[in-house]
């Protein structure tokens, strides 16, 4: 495991194009796990499927993670997914109930999504050597003009304003632990994982290959892929962007 904590460095900035692209440009530097690079505002933020990000500057938490997770084999990449979806779970049941992780790594309050997490690898042999752990959380926005179809913040839910710096302290402490826990005990993080994740174990509707059929999450394996069983007990498994949740 890396010596220094996640959080021990934290530089702030007031725009950025991208939290990830500088978390990458500084993570060949020595001492360089675990340092966080805040911006309040990216001009070229990403999301999953390469969509933008949309955040009012300022109001919400954008910050990127550099690890060096050297531990870790390739193939066991999603475990590190679990980990930082969890720890955005326990931090921010403490101010809400109904936060549950969406497959992947999409935070949910009730069916609403308060934060998305980008995280990019990279490797040469079977462990992992580098990851970007990119985090967008909308804490004190409380209006949404562009093309997200449910999104909410900590704000909308609490009737209150958050301090961003205490929030993201937070967050770096439950992450030390969850990561910690990546070594130590991979069976409670795949446990706690199922126990969070938005619609386990129960029957909804999803679409695939441009069908839609009736399934219920029954797991998620290490290496990412989501499994779900359909009400004549096949089993199905998918990649991602493989699957659309029906909402």
């Amino acid at each position: 495991m890396q010596k220094n904590p996640i959080g021990n460095i934290v530089k702030w900035f007031g725009e950025l194009d991208s939290t990830n692209d500088y978390a990458t440009s500084v993570a060949h530097q020595n001492g360089s796990h675990g340092m966080v690079i805040v911006s309040e505002f990216q001009s070229k933020g990403r999301g999953q499927r390469g969509n933008q990000w949309e955040s009012e500057a300022g109001k919400n938490l954008l910050f990127s993670i550099v690890l060096h997770p050297n531990f870790l084999e390739v193939k066991k990449q999603f475990l590190l997914s679990k980990a930082v979806a969890l720890s955005l779970c326990d931090v921010l049941s403490g101010f809400v109930n109904g936060v549950s992780i969406k497959w992947p790594n999409d935070i949910y309050i009730g069916n609403k999504k308060v934060a998305g997490i980008l995280i990019e690898h990279s490797f040469s042999s079977p462990y992992l050597e580098t990851t970007i752990v990119g985090i967008g959380l909308n804490v004190n926005q409380s209006k949404f003009f562009k093309s997200i179809p449910n999104p909410t913040s900590l704000c909308l839910e609490l009737g209150r304003k958050i301090d961003v710096n205490d929030l993201l302290n937070s967050i770096c402490s439950a992450l030390n632990k969850r990561y910690a826990e990546i070594s130590l005990h991979q069976d409670r993080i795949s446990k706690n994982y199922l126990q969070n994740l938005f619609r386990y174990d129960t029957f909804y509707e999803y679409r695939a290959k441009n069908s839609s059929f009736t399934a219920k999450i029954v797991g998620v394996r290490d290496s990412g892929e989501l499994m779900l069983q359909t009400s004549d007990g096949q089993v199905l498994e998918f990649a991602f962007k493989e699957i659309e949740y029906v909402l």
